[in-house]
């Protein structure tokens, strides 16, 4: 079970990297109706602007709380953050909460001491208010995504893109419930996160052959070839046993793919705020999956660490 400590700086870790990325999720929802689906994009939008605000909630104690690596690694912030941002704002014509993002970048890594009976109560209190917000943010997505798919509502954020966020707050609300019960890592919840990962990158790789022009053909086939790759990776994972030899042989593999995949993003996302590159999507929203990816690259660091006793 994790002391009060870990319980605490896993919170807040979790949570800021999180709703930063279901705030995406919200602005995508927010931009993608028709006026006479309007009630969509403004309940998008209050949901969007409840993110926000367990953000600032958050932001009170994350200053010397959060690990020097998460902040180098670019699991908050990155550094096509604030690009992205103002490139989003310039597009939709909508105004972005970039103040946000300027006080994370100011954060300074974990000097951690246990927390105090108030800080830990207040945490306490945004976990269990951020499962139920994530939970009925998930709702309101599901009855989206089936009545897309029933031909009963139209949006530009087809079908599958809104499963995938369902897909990732699920992968979220498993990490955050192992926090609010104290539970550390072990080879099961390990093997699923990570397939659950691959399955979510393969289809950012799907994202982005579709969201990109197809002038660019280079880019649509390299992420045509991740999509192969991820997959063959699946069923690697969709066999493995628990042993500790099978998950390092896994995680090393999937870790070498992850940073290839990451490096293409990087590329992406360069071109995108250069104007070398035209995607039908949201800027901050491709931001997000290159922080998504991040995320999974240091899991799966953290991981291979573990195994090899070096943590």
């Amino acid at each position: 079970m994790i002391d009060n400590q870990e319980f605490f700086v896993s919170s807040l870790t979790n949570e800021l990297i999180y709703i930063k990325l279901f705030r995406s999720f919200c602005l995508n929802i927010q931009l993608a109706f028709l006026e006479k689906n309007r009630e969509y994009s403004v309940t998008a939008e209050e949901f969007r602007i409840e993110f926000e605000a367990l953000n600032i909630r958050l932001l009170k104690y994350a200053n010397y709380n959060i690990y020097g690596p998460v902040l180098e690694n670019e699991l908050l912030v990155t550094r096509f953050s604030l690009g992205t941002i103002e490139k989003t704002e310039k597009l939709f014509k909508v105004n972005l909460p970039i103040e946000l993002t300027l006080e994370q970048l100011k954060l300074k890594p974990a000097q951690v001491e246990d927390p105090s009976e108030e800080a830990l109560k207040e945490i306490m209190e945004i976990n269990e208010r951020t499962v139920v917000l994530c939970k009925n943010f998930k709702s309101f997505l599901t009855d989206i995504f089936e009545k897309e798919v029933a031909g009963e509502l139209f949006s530009y954020s087809y079908p599958f893109l809104i499963r995938r966020m369902v897909e990732e707050i699920d992968l979220y609300l498993l990490v955050l419930k192992r926090i609010i019960n104290r539970l550390p890592s072990d080879p099961s919840f390990v093997i699923d996160y990570e397939f659950r990962t691959i399955n979510l990158f393969k289809s950012f790789a799907m994202f982005i052959r579709s969201f990109t022009d197809p002038s660019r053909e280079d880019i649509i086939h390299i992420a045509q070839s991740f999509i192969i790759e991820y997959q063959h990776l699946l069923n690697d994972y969709s066999t493995a046993d628990l042993s500790p030899e099978s998950q390092k042989r896994l995680t090393a593999k999937s870790k070498k793919i992850v940073d290839r995949f990451a490096e293409f993003f990087v590329n992406i996302l360069t071109d995108l705020l250069n104007n070398d590159v035209y995607l039908i999507v949201e800027p901050v929203l491709v931001d997000s999956m290159y922080r998504t990816i991040k995320i999974g690259q240091y899991f799966m660091f953290l991981t291979k660490e573990k195994i090899a006793g070096n943590i």
